[in-house]
């Protein structure tokens, strides 16, 4: 005897819960949306989402992809795993605005890149 248990993911039943999130024009009173759809608002819709463009980035600009493992291993070795997302998201930044530099063409010109960024940012 075997059970399977079969989730059936739609994306129009997150239209309301990303709806309230993303409207900014919201009353402060209004409720917000509890950490369960958000959570799953994040892995089913919106990682999809971000993973397929920088794919697409990385396809385009083959260096963000060894820039993006260059920075990985760097934050783990300064014991700040689990960051991942954040992590890629600083990377495309450095390659798609690449101001006031050109855009990186090897991974550790990328890599420090990424470092500058962190270092010249306005936190």
């Amino acid at each position: 005897e075997a059970v399977f248990r079969v989730q059936i993911f739609h994306p129009h039943e997150h239209f309301e819960v990303a709806g309230r999130v993303t409207n900014f024009q919201a009353q402060a009173s209004a409720p917000l949306p509890n950490d369960d759809d958000l959570d799953r608002l994040r892995t089913l819709w919106w990682r999809p989402r971000v993973c397929a463009a920088l794919h697409g980035h990385a396809l385009q600009m083959p260096a963000l992809a060894g820039a993006s493992k260059l920075c990985k291993q760097w934050m783990a070795s300064q014991m700040l795993s689990g960051y991942d997302d954040f992590i890629e998201h600083l990377v495309a930044s450095a390659f798609l605005q690449p101001a006031p530099f050109e855009v990186p063409t090897s991974p550790q010109v990328g890599f420090c890149r990424v470092l500058w960024l962190l270092d010249a940012f306005d936190w």
